[in-house]
């Protein structure tokens, strides 16, 4: 592990679910708070389906054109004046504005947590120490959703003004992150690259068919859990939903870091059956 291109990695990562977890962590709640409890489920649906498009389009292009670190800085500063409308739509209930935002903050950003992700492997061996650089990921969701807790933000707008100011901090930090430059740059761009025909041709492949549906139907819950959760606790009086929150997210960061030894020992197979049972234990607390 390069000592010093470490300490870069740790801080983009802790910055960067620093930021998703101001806009993302107590949207449910911001939403019902404002009287749009009707649209937490399309918000998320939304999100969702940022998810699967947005990655794969700007992959591409990072894998072709751009360096990483480059993208991923353009794609935060861009974000951070998105997020800056949102708060602006809710306010003004106006449900069709609100989802369009949404859907473009997703689009935005999901592509960083990738692009993070790359970023991080090409510069450190991944299976052996990527968890120790992610688990500071988890530490900056736990650190802004102790600070939204605790300061009687976890139903207030001024959340997505907090995760937009932290969206222009780490596209410029992104600058100066290590260099990651384009792993297939002067590869023919053709159409098979656009529809993702590579990709797909990966399910015929039994295991990863089973991987995927298995993420699949696991991330059903996760996300229903996701939106609910802070309207939830909120019902049962809790102000500090936020705070709340990070009980489930502290057993989080112990399970990253026994995660490479459980990959090392395990196996992957093993691991992701664990993982499993956890989440569905977690699901039935």
């Amino acid at each position: 592990m390069d000592l010093n291109k470490t300490p870069r990695l740790l801080i983009m990562m802790f910055i960067q679910y620093f930021m998703q977890g101001a806009w993302n962590m107590t949207m449910g709640l911001v939403l019902s708070t404002y009287g749009m409890a009707t649209i937490i489920g399309s918000s998320y649906a939304l999100l969702g389906l940022a998810t699967i498009l947005s990655p794969l389009f700007i992959g591409m292009v990072a894998d072709r054109f751009f360096s990483s670190q480059k993208v991923m800085a353009i794609l935060h500063l861009i974000n951070a004046s998105v997020l800056l409308f949102v708060p602006q739509f809710i306010e003004a209930h106006n449900t069709g504005m609100t989802l369009t935002m949404i859907f473009l903050v997703g689009l935005l950003f999901y592509p960083t947590t990738a692009l993070a992700n790359s970023i991080s492997f090409s510069h450190i061996n991944g299976v052996k120490y990527f968890p120790f650089i992610r688990v500071f990921g988890t530490f900056g969701f736990m650190v802004i959703g102790f600070i939204i807790g605790e300061m009687g933000y976890s139903g207030n707008t001024i959340t997505w003004y907090i995760a937009s100011a932290s969206g222009v901090v780490l596209g410029l930090y992104c600058f100066t992150l290590p260099n990651t430059p384009p792993k297939a740059k002067g590869s023919v761009f053709t159409l098979r690259d656009l529809l993702c025909l590579d990709a797909l041709a990966l399910f015929k492949d039994r295991s990863f068919s089973v991987l995927m549906l298995s993420i699949f139907v696991l991330m059903i819950p996760k996300t229903a859990y996701s939106a609910y959760i802070p309207v939830f606790l909120k019902a049962l009086g809790f102000d500090n939903a936020a705070s709340m929150m990070q009980v489930g997210i502290a057993c989080e960061v112990i399970f990253m870091f026994l995660l490479s030894f459980f990959l090392l020992k395990a196996g992957f197979k093993i691991t992701l059956m664990l993982g499993a049972v956890g989440n569905g234990a977690n699901l039935l607390i």
